[in-house]
């Protein structure tokens, strides 16, 4: 999703809740994901066949083993139905005094969409972008009438930034966006709050369901500022990775330059975030769960990091901040005829994708309301 201005006010997309199949044993802008399955892994059964003679390196072993787990996966997977939730706001520093409900209502039970697992709030200037890898097994499947499996909240400006608050992190701004989440969630069952990382004025919060909390591995957190000085934390990304049974999820919660004629400075500050943004690769023990996060322009720590898009699914999201390109007085034309696709040809955010500059990688589900002016 993309926050985007026109001649004289903000975009925002919302709302296409969806949910994900993941294997039983990681949006966006996405690959399709409908024809593929997330795995939970039981023990590999015997592979009864040798190893071929020519293929006696450590290499050729695992490839070869690669292919028969990969060809035999239905006698050793376990396919789980997962919903997931991803929400934006810019809430423009202010506290939570409001109900939070009706943020979750509509989304209770979604209408699946093919190839997106995305969604966002209504009346918020924000995005959600997701990505889903080629090697992903997650599939659209049917929602359940809870909150969801899994819920990504991502908040901008919790925050003022202004003065010192523009590059200094207040935690306590931060908590009672938490605090509130938590407390709706809990209305309606149980939910555990795997991730709570808060960048300036950038907060992304991460709960699961608590029957799921067990499966979940290997988390890790880190954060990349792109702001003041190409390093500040009013604008940037947060940053978290995991395992959910067999599947790797990363989510990135966003927040780039406003204003017409930053365009390509946006596109920097997402190539910088996802170039920045590393984590340290896992051995087979699920050892070394320390990120590694490149905190300035051109040090990147180790080659062989993962990076974001080595996951199995990407959530991208946030305010995005990207435009229409079109004058006010057409776009209030276009939104009385509504002329959606009409609109979005001239989002700042579809042209750079389709040219390559910025989000390339990912896809978005397609945009059925108007623009917020």
């Amino acid at each position: 999703m993309n926050g985007g201005r026109t001649g004289s006010g903000e975009t925002v997309r919302q709302r296409v809740p969806a949910t994900a199949r993941l294997a039983a044993g990681s949006t966006s802008l996405s690959w399709s994901a409908s024809t593929q399955r997330s795995q939970v892994v039981t023990p590999l059964p015997v592979i009864s066949q040798s190893v071929p003679e020519l293929d006696r390196s450590t290499l050729a072993r695992r490839e070869y083993v690669n292919r028969e787990a990969e060809r035999r996966a239905a006698e050793y997977t376990r396919v789980r139905e997962l919903r997931f939730f991803v929400g934006t706001f810019n809430v423009n520093a202010k506290p939570p005094v409001f109900d939070l409900s009706p943020l979750l209502r509509d989304h209770k039970t979604p209408t699946p969409t093919q190839d997106v697992l995305w969604d966002s709030w209504a009346g918020t200037n924000g995005a959600t972008l997701s990505n889903v890898n080629a090697r992903a097994k997650t599939t659209i499947a049917e929602a359940s009438t809870d909150f969801g499996d899994v819920l990504i909240f991502g908040f901008q400006e919790v925050q003022k930034l202004s003065g010192t608050a523009a590059v200094i992190t207040d935690e306590s701004q931060g908590r009672p966006w938490r605090d509130s989440v938590q407390a709706l969630l809990d209305t309606n069952g149980s939910y555990v709050c795997l991730v709570q990382r808060q960048l300036v004025g950038i907060l992304l919060l991460i709960f699961v369901r608590a029957d799921h909390a067990n499966a979940v591995h290997n988390i890790q957190i880190t954060s990349a500022g792109t702001g003041i000085a190409g390093v500040g934390g009013n604008k940037g990304g947060v940053a978290a990775r995991f395992q959910l049974y067999d599947t790797n999820i990363c989510c990135v919660c966003c927040h780039l330059s406003a204003h017409e004629q930053n365009l390509e400075k946006r596109n920097g500050e997402y190539r910088a975030i996802m170039e920045r943004v590393l984590f340290t690769p896992l051995g087979d023990d699920g050892a070394n769960p320390t990120p590694l996060v490149s905190s300035y322009p051109g040090t990147y720590p180790l080659p062989q990091a993962t990076t974001i898009l080595d996951h199995d699914v990407v959530f991208f999201f946030g305010d995005l901040n990207y435009r229409v390109a079109l004058r006010s007085e057409e776009v209030l034309r276009c939104i009385e005829a509504a002329d959606w696709p009409y609109l979005a040809s001239h989002d700042q955010l579809n042209s750079c994708r389709s040219m390559g500059f910025a989000f390339e990688p990912f896809s978005e589900a397609p945009l059925h309301f108007a623009p917020d002016l």
